[in-house]
């Protein structure tokens, strides 16, 4: 579709493109800002819900193209629109990208848009721990990690966004506090610089270095157990002060060459080892 829009001279068109593509920009995320605001949702959920819009779409480009072939619209209009969509799309993409540290410049102006008691404020009650485990994700790996911490009376705190995995881990009287662990008032609530041990199972690159990226600015710096998705991942975090980085897909390779190694490993004691497995799958 976009191949076949003839754009033509576009410098005529220039300062209204400018124009369009700053309130796109601009103003998409304010109304979202005051329309969440209004609805009761923190500054920061507001901000980053603004920031996914803040470009025009390709249903844009579709409009515009069936104008142009009924004969509603001329060139100019389809080539400003065109413009428009490249500037926003292009400048949106890093806008998502960059968001944290644009928040973090604008947080103090963003207050203007959250009311004094949010629909957030309830799930984000802050944990008075210290020298305690924080526990990044507890689905999967961290459900697992979850159930031994609980049995070994281990003080420790969940800090997960899935609705679901919050509302199971409240029903469980496990304590937990809902949203990202690179919100400046989720690590306020998890009592990040009090922690002594942070184990994050998620295998997101950018959030496991904002982790890492924000213990350089604590006095005292707790250990980090971290998961990385590729070997090249895994030796950026550890250039970045992880402590320990797991690799899943190396973690299956090592356990399986474990087992060829232990002494007198045979059909029966693999199938003996295989029975127990299932038994801890089934009832764990």
């Amino acid at each position: 579709l976009g191949a076949r829009l003839v754009i033509g001279n576009v410098i005529p068109l220039i300062p209204e493109a400018v124009i369009f593509s700053l309130f796109v920009l601009i103003g998409n995320p304010i109304i979202i800002l005051i329309l969440m605001g209004i609805l009761g949702y923190r500054k920061r959920t507001s901000f980053m819900a603004g920031l996914t819009v803040a470009q025009i779409s390709e249903f844009s480009l579709i409009l515009i193209a069936m104008g142009a072939t009924l004969g509603h619209v001329g060139n100019s209009e389809v080539a400003l629109v065109v413009l428009v969509g490249v500037v926003t799309m292009l400048t949106s993409t890093y806008l998502i990208l960059g968001a944290d540290k644009i928040y973090a410049k604008l947080k103090n102006f963003l207050s203007i848009f959250e009311r004094k008691k949010t629909k957030e404020a309830a799930y984000i009650q802050a944990k008075n721990y210290k020298d305690h485990i924080v526990l990044v994700g507890a689905d999967r790996t961290g459900r697992s990690l979850s159930k031994y911490f609980k049995a070994k009376n281990y003080e420790y705190l969940v800090v997960d966004f899935n609705p679901a995995v919050f509302k199971n881990l409240t029903a469980d009287k496990i304590p937990v506090v809902f949203g990202d662990v690179n919100d400046p008032d989720i690590i306020e609530a998890s009592n990040l610089n009090k922690a002594r041990m942070i184990i994050s199972t998620t295998r997101n690159f950018m959030d496991n270095m904002e982790v890492l990226e924000h213990i350089k600015s604590l006095k005292y710096k707790p250990l980090t157990i971290l998961a990385a998705q590729t070997k090249a991942e895994a030796l950026k975090l550890y250039e970045a002060k992880a402590t320990y980085v797991i690799i899943p897909e190396i973690i299956a390779g090592e356990h399986i060459r474990h087992i060829f190694q232990i002494p007198g490993m045979g059909r029966k004691r693999l199938s003996t080892m295989g029975k127990s497995h299932f038994n801890r799958l089934l009832f764990k």
